[in-house]
């Protein structure tokens, strides 16, 4: 299901979701300007990189820094694709609003960068051996979200919980 739209109304302009909404598209299109070779630098130095932090020597030979620790703020404005920041951005718009109101513009900035920097520090840890930036697919050859085919996936269980289903094991 893809929200439409929030209940919840707001009282004043959204002045820091409409901020962090116009800095990611203007950083999608920069990125989206960039040919391969220098996207690819962009996002080594820009997009987290775990391994540059765990293997501290792997990232002298690569030319990055393990005492650089701005990629773990930098990779949260940064999207691979169309899709990507298309749903990202959608959500902000929907659900950031009626936060930021009832937040305050200073709490909901922090929680917002606070929220980032803890899911790239859990990023960092469980992939701790990663070579690959958080992202690595140019926005201007993808338009669209490509998935992994269901081969290469693990095996997983899923339940989907639906209002008025039950769930069984």
């Amino acid at each position: 299901m893809f929200p439409l739209r929030d209940t919840i109304s707001w009282s004043r302009f959204p002045a820091v979701v409409t901020a962090l909404i116009a800095l990611n598209v203007l950083i999608f299109v920069y990125q989206w300007s960039l040919g391969s070779a220098e996207l690819q630098r962009f996002l080594m130095e820009h997009a987290l990189v775990p391994r540059r932090y765990f293997v501290p020597s792997w990232g002298g030979e690569v030319g990055l820094s393990p005492t650089d620790v701005t990629p773990f703020l930098t990779n949260m404005f940064l999207h691979g694709g169309l899709l990507h920041i298309a749903t990202n951005l959608w959500t902000l718009w929907i659900f950031g609003p009626a936060l930021e109101d009832r937040l305050g513009s200073a709490r909901f900035t922090a929680l917002y960068l606070i929220s980032g920097l803890a899911a790239s520090l859990m990023h960092a840890v469980f992939n701790a051996s990663s070579p690959i930036p958080a992202m690595r697919r140019h926005p201007s050859r993808h338009w669209e979200h490509q998935a992994p085919s269901p081969a290469s996936l693990p095996p997983m269980r899923c339940a989907f919980l639906m209002p008025g289903s039950r769930s069984s094991r």
